[in-house]
């Protein structure tokens, strides 16, 4: 059903795209990412707040004008996004039949294909306002769990491992994106954008119960953005 609902999407995107005198650019930059909600804390199980992680974001973007200071924006963007928590632990191993102490730092790498859909607004000259709806579709969700820790008996202990966590992340994610554009030159361009995140991504199930946390995305992008068409 997801990748219905994808696919017609895309299709609808491409069908204006190629019926419609559009501006066609490429986009890309660095995306300052974290989770909020009520339940972040408990969600990373090592008693911490999680901290924000530098990750990016790649795509295009198509823009319909409608007159001279309106224009409808479609972007297509692969994103990167979840943040880190760090804090004490314990890890028992099975080859020393040892319990180690120490510090972990779990890092959450979930990725997206998302489709935001924005009214743009031209304040100026070379100033632009954006605001709108955006969906998420996961494409990958992974935990990379860092530890290193000493036993009683001296001995230290150091693991880096990545485990798959599609079951934990909900496939779907809506949010918004406001934020504002500055036109460099006829084609090259800046944006600085807020991404918060409305749905809750976190899940468990047990035992064909579906429960629901209250962790959302969060991001702030910072994009530089080059004209192919207009």
């Amino acid at each position: 059903m997801k990748k219905l609902v994808l696919l017609t999407l895309l299709v609808a995107l491409f069908g204006t795209v190629v019926n419609a005198q559009v501006k066609i650019g490429v986009m890309g930059g660095p995306s300052f990412v974290n989770f909020t909600g009520s339940e972040i804390k408990e969600w990373g199980s090592l008693d911490s707040e999680p901290s924000m992680k530098v990750k990016f974001h790649l795509g295009f973007y198509f823009i319909y004008p409608i007159n001279d200071q309106l224009s409808i924006e479609a972007r297509i963007l692969y994103s990167a996004k979840g943040p880190q928590y760090s804090g004490n632990a314990q890890e028992y191993d099975d080859q020393t039949f040892e319990m180690y102490s120490g510090t972990k730092t779990i890092t959450k790498q979930l990725s997206y294909l998302e489709l935001p859909i924005l009214v743009n607004y031209k304040v100026h000259e070379k100033i632009v306002l954006f605001a709108g709806p955006q969906v998420g579709f996961r494409l990958a969700a992974n935990a990379r769990s860092e530890f290193t820790g000493t036993s009683q008996g001296g001995s230290t202990l150091t693991t880096d491992k990545t485990s798959n966590q599609n079951d934990y992340y909900s496939g779907i994610d809506f949010g918004l994106l406001v934020g504002i554009g500055y036109e460099l030159s006829d084609k090259l361009g800046v944006n600085l954008a807020y991404n918060p995140g409305l749905s809750k991504i976190a899940q468990y199930e047990y035992e064909g119960e579906v429960t629901k946390y209250d962790v959302k995305n969060s991001a702030i992008l910072i994009s530089l953005r080059y004209v192919l068409k207009q």
